[in-house]
């Protein structure tokens, strides 16, 4: 469902710079520094590089699908593991143990609908960095398989009000940090072979986007809704994880209406 910046929409669109959201994602980023986030070792592999920029980590990757998995892989291993042992966490904490196993089920029903260049890129990551690839697969899933009480938010800020004189699109991704993630997120800039080139923030193994801006100025973020006009279901085995559908908009499309085709 597209309803750019209705309140009621499942999910925001917006184009605007790509400039503006590295802004709102430095604001972001000071935000939760003082958390003491996770140090990532900055290095280069292959066409990858990591790096800090004012602060925030941000890891730009280059190439083909498994070129971009090694290179996450190289730069990024030691934290995914850590980012891996989340899902697991958090259904302790809320006291859903027993429903790991049916999450990497769901899992594996779901990574049949992944993008092919993606699941290509997602199984090098784990070949790579030593992970277990059902446990990779259900991590980037658990957001399709698992509802919480979310309150995501963004807030818009329209050019005619803007000091700027552009567009400025923030956005607070609302999640059970359970003392991890916060430390742990970072900046990831894409470049895919034949692809749009896009940034996206997230944490390390997520392959998919929560958030993010290609270089046409197209902008993503989700929010969590749990009522449908249809009423439908919020788990379907036949449906592609959403945050991967993210992907696909950043990598291929440059319009609102672009993005909308394609999810229709």
């Amino acid at each position: 469902v597209f309803r750019p910046f209705r309140r009621d929409g499942a999910m925001t669109i917006r184009r605007t710079p790509l400039i503006h959201a590295i802004a709102a994602m430095v604001i972001l980023g000071a935000a939760v520094a003082r958390a003491e986030p996770y140090r990532y070792p900055e290095g280069r592999h292959e066409g990858g590089e990591l790096k800090y920029v004012g602060g925030l980590p941000v890891l730009t990757v280059e190439g083909t699908p498994e070129q971009m998995g090694r290179q996450q892989a190289a730069l990024t291993a030691e934290a995914a593991h850590r980012i891996l042992e989340y899902p697991r966490e958090l259904l302790g904490r809320v006291g859903w143990e027993d429903r790991w196993t049916k999450l990497l089920e769901r899992g594996r029903l779901l990574a049949a609908q992944i993008p092919p260049q993606h699941l290509v890129e997602l199984n090098a990551f784990a070949e790579a960095a030593g992970l277990d690839r059902d446990v990779l697969v259900g991590t980037n899933a658990m957001v399709d398989t698992y509802r919480g009480g979310f309150g995501c938010s963004s807030l818009i800020v329209e050019p005619e009000r803007s000091v700027t004189g552009a567009p400025l699109f923030g956005r607070n991704l609302d999640f059970f940090n359970l003392g991890i993630l916060h430390k742990y997120s970072l900046v990831v800039v894409y470049r895919p072979e034949g692809k749009r080139a896009f940034a996206s923030v997230s944490f390390p193994g997520m392959l998919g986007c929560f958030s993010g801006m290609n270089d046409a100025g197209l902008a993503v973020a989700v929010h969590e809704v749990f009522l449908s006009r249809d009423r439908s279901g919020l788990f379907n085995a036949r449906g592609a994880p959403y945050t991967f559908c993210f992907r696909r908009i950043l990598e291929e499309c440059a319009t609102v209406e672009e993005a909308e085709a394609l999810m229709r």
